[in-house]
């Protein structure tokens, strides 16, 4: 049953998430944060939005960065936004297309979760 969702935004973010989870390997509290974040909203208000605290919020977000790269948490266009871009995994031709700020993002997700790096690239996170 779906929950009663009281504006668009909460209608895209819940079938974005579902979708997230289906096709990735991310959690159901991460997919509705990652949804969230792509709809623009910041990490504060995405833990409003999933009732819960920021900092756990970030950490949702981060677990996802880990696995999927810096995109994964990007606003972006809502057209056909539920099915429109799977997340794929981080691979060494990201690491070394992505600029050197995005590196930067990843390393620090990773680092603090590496249990959701890719294992082709964990070779890459400093230990």
């Amino acid at each position: 049953m779906t929950p009663a969702l009281a504006h668009p935004d909460e209608r895209l973010a819940h079938d974005r998430a579902r979708y997230l989870e289906v096709t990735t390997d991310l959690r159901a509290a991460e997919a509705d944060a990652v949804a969230h974040a792509e709809l623009g909203y910041s990490s504060s208000g995405i833990a409003k939005e999933i009732n819960s605290g920021e900092s756990t919020a970030r950490a949702y977000l981060a677990r996802a960065i880990a696995g999927y790269g810096p995109e994964a948490v990007h606003a972006r266009s809502t057209d056909k936004f539920e099915t429109d871009r799977d997340l794929d995994p981080v691979e060494q031709d990201d690491i070394e297309e992505w600029p050197e700020h995005y590196v930067d993002v990843w390393l620090d997700a990773a680092g603090s979760h590496p249990e959701r790096v890719p294992e082709g690239v964990r070779a890459k996170v400093p230990r």
